[in-house]
């Protein structure tokens, strides 16, 4: 069985950086499962998902109105909405992706950070950074057996 844990984001932005964050401190702390960080958005997805028979998705989310660090969590289906990396919601991904006879999970975890609008520059906000490193414990906790 493989397993995937996507981190998606973009490290000269800032905040939207810190999934990319959460992939390197997580190398080598959980075995069985493939770690990889992306850029990619929408259909270019599926590159990175095809494949898995388990996927669990870190990101970021933009919210100018939700508290800064916060933790969204969830479970994605084929057509079932979702977040959306930038075009797709995760679930249409899920959708073409099973039309198109790929191999793919049924369902997609997903774990997201809420951000402000990202800036230009490395530096992850202490806020950002904090939540990510306690998703990280969760997750090394959750899937190290």
């Amino acid at each position: 069985m493989r397993k995937l844990i996507l981190c998606l984001g973009n490290e000269i932005a800032g905040d939207d950086g810190v999934a990319i964050y959460v992939a390197q401190k997580l190398r080598g702390k959980i075995k069985g499962w493939d770690i990889r960080e992306s850029n990619k958005a929408g259909f270019y997805l599926l590159e990175d998902i095809e494949g898995y028979d388990e996927v669990i998705v870190v990101d970021s989310i933009i919210d100018e109105n939700g508290q800064e660090g916060e933790i969204v969590k969830g479970e994605i289906t084929d057509g079932s909405g979702g977040f959306s990396p930038h075009s797709l919601s995760m679930g249409d991904i899920l959708k073409l992706g099973h039309s198109m006879g790929l191999y793919l999970p049924q369902k997609i975890k997903f774990y997201a950070i809420r951000i402000r609008t990202p800036e230009f520059g490395e530096k992850i906000s202490s806020t950002v950074k904090a939540s990510a490193d306690k998703l990280i414990l969760h997750l090394v906790e959750m899937l190290v057996k």
